[in-house]
């Protein structure tokens, strides 16, 4: 297929997982980046009216004159997906012509018909902040074994550096599990190494 399905939900609450989440979404829609001007951008903090879902609903079904649709993303989709289930349902089943849809939010169950749906014919992504300690499970494993730590050697490797478990355990150590700390200091090392 071009690029991702049409309905993409972005779980979890590690807001720079959220966002470049979003970014590469973005970067992989069919035709590139649509840029600002086509991009559809709520903020629910609430839950809508039948007006303003039909209003999306109908937006999103709806190809331009290039042929791709918009691209809508709903940030605390969760208050949205809440109201008329059914409806969400059937667009999550059908194609989408082109266009995407992003629902952003920090958590959805797993057994609802909606995230059925999306698990189905969408694509869920994970957005949680990785555990910065090994797991109780594992007694005789080293301070550096553990998720938060792999992010750290990879997000270096994707800057052509590279660091041990053991480095990147010093500025975890140092930072502490900030996501967002960590990755600037890592773009700010990668600058000054470049």
């Amino acid at each position: 297929t071009d690029g991702p399905p049409g309905v993409i939900a972005v779980v979890g609450k590690e807001e720079l997982l959220r966002k470049e989440a979003v970014e590469a979404l973005l970067a992989c829609f069919p035709g590139g980046d649509p840029g600002p001007d086509a991009v559809i951008r709520i903020q629910a903090h609430k839950a809508p009216d039948e007006q303003q879902l039909s209003l999306l609903f109908d937006e999103i079904r709806t190809p331009n004159l290039f042929g791709t649709g918009p691209v809508a993303i709903i940030s605390e989709a969760q208050n949205w997906i809440k109201v008329e289930p059914d409806a969400w349902c059937e667009l999550v089943s059908s194609p989408l012509a082109g266009s995407m849809l992003i629902l952003v939010m920090n958590q959805l169950d797993g057994r609802s018909k909606v995230a059925k749906k999306i698990l189905e014919h969408g694509l869920w992504i994970t957005a949680d902040r990785p555990f910065h300690r090994p797991p109780p499970w594992q007694p005789d494993a080293r301070r550096w074994q553990h998720e938060m730590n792999s992010w750290v050697v990879h997000r270096f490797q994707t800057k052509k550096l590279k660091v041990t478990q053991q480095v990147a355990q010093l500025l975890i150590d140092r930072i502490g599990p900030q996501m967002d700390q960590l990755a600037a200091s890592i773009e700010k090392i990668s600058t000054i190494c470049d």
